[in-house]
Parts: structure tokens; sequence; C-alpha cells
């Protein structure tokens, strides 16, 4: 999610607080889908920093929308996030799947990333 506040209005913690209470909204359903699932963010939103130009953050993307169920939550989502941050871009949300090792090795070089109720 790419995000800009010019006049500095907003907290990087009050954007993540309400990034937080969205997705924390969606996460039973998430888990009736996959009791296993685990859901976050990552990149600027969870760090602060665009690395949107960083060749280790790649758009790699394993579509949620054709799970049965996420189309209608991840488009709930994506009302929600708009509603409070008008100024997203007009791309619409999405979850990227990632396989846990994945997440491992962004975080080790450097990605941040924030888990919400998760084990």
């Amino acid at each position: 999610m790419t995000w800009a506040d010019p006049w500095g209005l907003i907290s990087l913690n009050r954007v993540q607080q309400q990034i937080d209470d969205i997705l924390r909204e969606h996460l039973p359903a998430i888990q009736a889908i996959d009791p296993n699932a685990e859901i976050g963010y990552r990149g600027s939103a969870a760090s602060g920093i665009s690395k949107a130009h960083d060749p280790v953050y790649t758009n790699r993307r394993r579509d949620a929308s054709e799970i049965k169920g996420m189309k209608e939550i991840e488009a709930s989502i994506d009302r929600k996030l708009r509603l409070i941050f008008p100024w997203l871009k007009k791309e619409s949300f999405g979850f990227r799947i990632f396989k846990t090792h994945e997440l491992m090795e962004f975080a080790r070089k450097g990605d941040i990333q924030r888990k919400i109720g998760c084990k």
C-alpha cells in the first residue's frame, strides 16, 4: 500500500491502528475459510518507508480472490480502507498470499511486517 501524508497530519501509528482494526474485524471470516491463516501487512504501511523501487520487495502475488469467499472479504476491506484513507491508489485492495518461509526470508532482509491477531 503506497500512501502519502504531505502535511504530516496522520501519524504512522494511527494509520496502523486503523488498518489493524479493519483487518482484525475480518479475521474471523478469513479464519473460517482457513483456520491456519495469518493476516498482516508489509511495505510502507508497516514501516513508514516506501520501498517500492527496492528489488527485494517484489509484487509476486498468489491471488487470494480465487479462494471461495475471499473476493467478498477483500471488497469489504477495500471499502472500509477507502472511507478512512480516501487518498489510496485507485488499485483495489487484494491479499497477497505468502508462505511462512517467504515472509521469514523477507524479514531477514529487513522487511517490516505487522501481523494481526495471529497465534
